[in-house]
């Protein structure tokens, strides 16, 4: 197109002066909140021209505010340390985009997700109990299949839309227990405790923060052939890693002992 145009003074376009001016929220189309300026992505508020009488009149409710956990990315838990804990901005659709509904496994994948949720609130003895026929567990308490699918066969492998990461996560946060949460809110009603612990080499908070974050970096690097703009987000959406976990829980035993 350029040699067509070369010589040719630029073209100029007239607004009609019967349009409006009316300042809205990209995502939904409606007049913006205060969180659409606040969208993981930069502000969400554009300028559009409408024939008056046309022009939106609700306000955006795509945009919500969440509470995650900042080593999961993941929607918190009960026992998500609180300075683990932090308000999000997300974009909430009508039906959330869920990129595993078409890949194999999917139901596997779906209990399996529970499983993880369900491990940080019950004992080894409950889950057996709880899913029975459906959870087979090895000698040491690890995950071994999901409705008779390998654990191994249970790691991500959907494709992810660009907005996936900001949409509002569709999982709760695996990696706390009650220990993690006690140990916090020990340090918050103790904090001369942490004082005297931070001259002896690293901390225990420091140990634990380590484990996960390798154990992100593993998940991720794993991942990372199979997305498109989730990987390095995570955001909540994909598979956690059973044997990472089991790492972290040896780890935690090891302290406790």
């Amino acid at each position: 197109m350029t040699p067509i145009h070369q010589g040719l003074p630029p073209a100029k376009f007239e607004r009609n002066p019967n349009l409006i001016p009316v300042q809205v929220c990209s995502q939904s189309g409606k007049l913006p909140t205060e969180l659409c300026s606040h969208d993981q992505r930069g502000s969400q508020v554009i300028t559009e021209y409408f024939v008056p009488g046309t022009q939106p009149t609700e306000t955006c409710d795509a945009h919500v505010k969440i509470e995650v956990c900042t080593s999961s990315n993941m929607l918190k838990s009960e026992f998500c340390p609180g300075n683990l804990v932090e308000d999000r901005v997300f974009i909430k659709r009508k039906t959330l985009y869920d990129p595993e509904s078409k890949s194999g496994n999917y139901e596997a994948k779906q209990l399996y997700q529970q499983v993880l949720e369900d491990k940080v609130t019950f004992s080894l003895e409950e889950l057996k109990q709880i899913y029975v026929g459906q959870v087979e567990f090895d000698e040491s308490g690890q995950i071994v299949s999901v409705l008779g699918v390998p654990v191994a066969s249970l790691t991500f492998s959907g494709l992810v839309t660009s907005d996936y990461p900001y949409q509002v996560p569709t999982k709760t946060c695996t990696y706390h227990t009650k220990w993690h949460y006690d140990q916090w809110k020990d340090s918050e009603e103790n904090p001369d405790n942490d004082e005297d612990n931070d001259g002896d080499g690293d901390s225990l908070d420091g140990i634990i923060d380590d484990s996960i974050e390798n154990n992100d970096n593993g998940n991720e690097d794993s991942n990372s052939g199979s997305s498109n703009g989730n990987s390095g987000t995570n955001n909540g959406n994909g598979n956690s890693n059973d044997s990472g976990s089991s790492a972290l829980d040896d780890l935690i035993d090891s302290v406790e002992n």
